[in-house]
């Protein structure tokens, strides 16, 4: 969903394509389009590349900007509970394909320009045909340019691969969770709730909240997502299924915090096909 993360796995050999397009009200109106794939590399395991563009006016016209990228690895991880509760693990990368925020505020809360990694569980419960889903995240964010995953070890020919644990000792030297360079990470939690009672007309509300865990100076002048104000979105939309595999659906969501991410509200359409 735009705001939750979900249970739904790839089944092995299929492909999934996903469009979406997003009209934001706030500072300024702009729109960004969002478009990728997901593969199902194993019965467990989907792995999928996501980018975005960003476009200064709601309609034709205006400029016109590559964003993010997005490597996604989802991990899953089994039924519990007579088939009622179903859980995965989702590792998500920004790729800073983006103009780089700390720097240049045209894109702000749309594109950051930086490296990022979110990781965190997903869980679905079912209450007959109605489904309720959580998820709770803790996102590793670089600050500008500060180098990123140049803090792993990965070769074990390598002493520090071992003295460093790979660079995830936070007591080791220019370790990848060296405890200065984790003051602009935060962490983020959504739930949702929707139906199939009516399928395939499937409706859906959800809400997000994110707040940064010990931001730094630089990160709260930006204001964006992170910083020290809490970030909170709410949402409704609803999907029609074409068949067990495509969908096309449009949402709203709206900021009750007004301005906590220079976004008052947006809508959205999209679109998912399975193959």
């Amino acid at each position: 969903m735009p705001l939750t993360e979900t249970v739904g796995t790839l089944p092995e050999g299929q492909a999934g394509l996903t469009l979406r397009e997003e009209f934001y009200a706030g500072d300024g109106s702009r729109r960004r389009e969002y478009a990728g794939v997901n593969l199902g590399v194993l019965p467990w395991f989907n792995l999928g590349y996501y980018f975005t563009y960003m476009h200064s006016a709601l309609g034709a016209g205006g400029q016109g900007e590559m964003g993010d990228s997005f490597l996604r690895m989802w991990f899953y991880t089994g039924d519990y509970a007579g088939d009622r509760v179903h859980t995965g693990m989702l590792l998500q990368a920004r790729l800073a394909t983006g103009r780089n925020v700390y720097r240049d505020s045209t894109w702000r809360n749309l594109a950051f320009g930086n490296n990022e990694l979110k990781i965190g569980p997903v869980i679905q419960v079912d209450f007959g045909r109605v489904y309720l889903h959580g998820n709770i995240f803790y996102v590793i964010r670089e600050k500008d340019r500060e180098g990123f995953y140049n803090r792993l070890r990965l070769n074990p020919l390598d002493k520090e691969f071992y003295t460093a644990c790979m660079g995830l000792n936070p007591a080791a030297r220019d370790s990848f969770l060296q405890r200065k360079l984790l003051d602009n990470d935060y962490a983020a939690a959504a739930c949702a709730v929707n139906t199939s009672k009516i399928y395939p007309f499937v409706p859906y509300a959800e809400a997000y909240v994110s707040r940064g865990i010990s931001p730094d100076r630089a990160t709260r002048n930006l204001g964006i997502e992170g910083s020290g104000r809490t970030a909170l979105l709410a949402g409704t939309g609803f999907r029609w299924f074409f068949s067990q595999g495509a969908y096309a659906g449009a949402y709203m969501m709206i900021s009750p915090l007004h301005g906590t991410l220079g976004v008052r509200e947006s809508l959205g359409v999209e679109a998912t096909a399975q193959f």
